[in-house]
C-alpha cells in the first residue's frame, strides 16, 4: 500500500504525521503503482546530489546512515561486498548493504487552524484533507482552503517535489522518487523507484518526437501498457525496466514537457488489454516505411495484437528512401559486432521475406574465415536482419557492385523506415493524430483486438 499522509483539522488542532519508508514506497492496491528503473549496472560508483528531504539508510540494518542536504556531493563504491559511503570526498563509513536513498513524499506544505497556530509537513499529490472526520478536500497543485468547525484553514503547496540528482556519464540528471544500490555481483546496481506516471512524464517525450496532442496521448497508454507488462516478467531481478531503448528511454525530469505531461494526465491509468486479458506489451518504433509487421517476422514468438498492418500515415521525408553503401571492410565489421566471424564476404543473398513483402526475413551471407576456410551464415528473423548490417530497417532493397574478376566489393541498401516496424509507428501516429483520429483511433489500428482500460484511477 503506498503510504499517505493524513492531515486532520478541527477548530484548533492541527496533526501533521511524516512518513519516510526503508525500502521505497508501493502502490496502493488497485491503485497507481511503482517501478523500478534501472539507471546504472555494474558500475564501480554512483554518486549523487539531492534537493529537499532525503533520508540515506541501510537496507540491511535499517540504520540512518545520512541525511544529504542540498549542495552536498555524495558518492557510493562498492568493493568486495562492501559499500562505501563518502560526502564530498570525506567518508562516512562502509557498510554490507544495500542501500536506499529514501525521499519524503511531495511538497511542504502549512496547515493553518483558527486561532492562527500553523503546522508544516512534507505531503504529496493526493494527500487527504479531513476535517472533522470527513474528507473535504485533496492535494493537488496551488492552495486549498478547508472549512472545519471552528473556521477555515488552508493548506498551500509551497516547495516543489525533493529529487535526486544523479551522475550518468558525463551528465548529472535530476530524477524524482527514490534510489536504490545494490550489488550485481561485480559492481552498482543503481535503480529509481518512481510512481508509474511520473515515469511517464520523461519516457513520452523521450520517446515520441512529436507534440500532437493525440499522439502524445496514444504514445502514453502505450508506454504505460508497457511498463505494465514488464512488471509481470521481472520478479526474480532487482528492477522492472532499463532507462534505455532495450526498455523505454527514461531522462529524468529534465526531458519532462508541458505537452507530454499533459497527454499522460489526460490517459491516467489507461492501458490495453488483449482479448484474451492480458495487457499488451505495447512495442512501438519510429518509423514503419509503410507497413508493419507480424511480431513472428520479426522476431520469433507470435503475439495475436502484434499483427501486420498498413500503415499509409506514416509516410515522411526522413525514414523513406534511405540508402547506405559499405564495402568489404565495413560489411566485415558490421557483422563482427554481431558475432559473424568473417575475414571477407563473398556474397550475401536474400532467402525470404516477410508476410507483407516488405522486410527481409532471412539473408544468407558467404564468406571466408582468416585461414581461407569458407563458411556460411544464414541470419533471421527480420530484426536480426536489419541489425546484422547497422541498417535503420530491414526493408529494404540491394544492389551488390563486383570487380572485373567477379569478387563481390561493395552493396548499397535502399530502404525505407526505421526500427523492427512492429506495433505503433510514431510517425503514422503523428500522422494520425493530424488528419484528426483520436488516440483510440490510433491505438486501435496499431494494435489487433484490443481495448482501452482503467486500470487505476488514484
Amino acid at each position: 500500500m503506498r503510504v499517505r499522509l493524513i492531515i486532520l483539522v478541527t477548530g484548533i488542532v492541527v496533526a501533521c504525521l511524516f512518513f519516510f519508508t526503508v525500502a521505497g514506497f508501493a502502490g496502493e492496491e488497485g491503485g497507481e503503482p511503482v517501478i523500478r528503473v534501472a539507471l546504472l549496472e555494474n558500475a564501480e560508483s554512483a554518486t549523487f546530489k539531492t534537493d529537499g528531504s532525503y533520508l540515506l539508510l541501510n537496507g540491511a540494518s535499517g540504520e540512518v546512515i545520512g541525511k544529504p542536504e542540498s549542495g552536498e556531493t555524495w558518492q557510493v563504491q562498492y568493493s568486495n561486498g562492501k559499500y562505501k559511503v563518502l560526502k564530498d570526498g570525506s567518508q562516512v563509513g562502509v557498510f554490507s548493504g544495500p542501500l536506499a536513498l529514501s525521499a519524503g513524499r511531495g511538497a511542504e506544505v502549512s496547515v493553518v487552524a483558527s486561532g492562527g497556530r500553523t503546522s508544516t509537513a512534507l505531503v504529496g499529490e493526493g494527500t487527504e484533507v479531513l476535517t472533522a472526520g470527513e474528507l473535504r478536500a485533496r492535494l493537488a497543485k496551488g492552495s486549498f482552503s478547508v472549512a472545519s468547525a471552528g473556521g477555515t484553514s488552508t493548506i498551500s503547496a509551497g516547495s516543489s517535489q525533493p529529487f535526486f540528482v544523479l551522475q550518468t556519464g558525463n551528465e548529472w540528471r535530476r530524477f524524482r522518487g527514490d534510489l536504490h544500490l545494490s550489488s550485481t555481483g561485480t559492481g552498482l546496481l543503481a535503480v529509481n523507484k518512481v510512481l508509474l506516471e511520473q515515469y511517464l512524464y520523461s519516457v513520452v517525450p523521450s520517446e515520441m518526437p512529436f507534440r500532437e496532442a493525440e499522439a502524445l496521448k496514444a504514445q502514453a497508454v502505450a508506454a504505460r501498457s508497457y511498463a505494465l507488462g514488464s512488471l509481470a516478467g521481472s520478479a526474480a531481478r532487482d528492477y522492472d525496466v532499463l532507462a534505455t531503448e532495450m526498455s523505454q528511454v527514461y531522462r529524468g525530469m529534465d526531458w519532462e514537457n508541458p505537452a507530454c505531461t499533459a497527454a499522460v494526465e489526460a490517459t491516467r491509468g489507461q492501458v490495453l488489454r488483449s482479448s484474451g486479458g492480458e495487457i499488451v506489451m505495447a512495442f512501438f518504433h519510429s518509423s514503419s516505411g509503410g507497413y508493419t509487421e507480424n511480431s513472428e517476422d520479426v522476431w520469433t514468438q507470435a503475439i495475436p495484437y502484434i499483427r501486420a498492418k498498413k500503415d499509409d500515415f506514416d509516410w515522411n521525408p526522413v525514414h523513406y528512401n534511405w540508402t547506405v553503401t559499405y564495402d568489404l571492410s565495413q560489411l566485415v565489421d558490421n557483422l563482427a559486432k554481431k558475432k559473424y566471424s568473417l575475414f571477407t564476404v563473398d556474397d550475401i543473398q536474400e532467402v525470404e521475406r516477410t508476410a507483407t513483402g516488405t522486410r527481409v526475413k532471412k539473408i544468407l551471407v558467404t564468406g571466408r574465415e582468416i585461414n581461407g576456410r569458407q563458411v556460411s551464415y544464414e541470419i533471421f528473423n527480420a530484426d536480426r536482419v536489419r541489425s546484422a548490417f547497422g541498417l535503420k530497417s530491414s526493408y529494404f532493397t540491394m544492389t551488390k557492385s563486383f570487380d572485373a574478376s567477379g569478387k563481390l566489393v561493395s552493396v548499397t541498401f535502399n530502404g525505407n523506415g526505421w526500427g523492427h516496424g512492429l506495433g505503433m509507428s510514431q510517425y503514422g501516429a503523428y500522422g494520425m493524430a493530424k488528419a484528426g483520429y483520436t488516440y483510440r483511433d490510433i491505438l486501435s489500428h496499431y494494435y489487433t483486438n484490443v481495448e482501452i482500460v482503467q486500470e487505476y484511477t488514484s
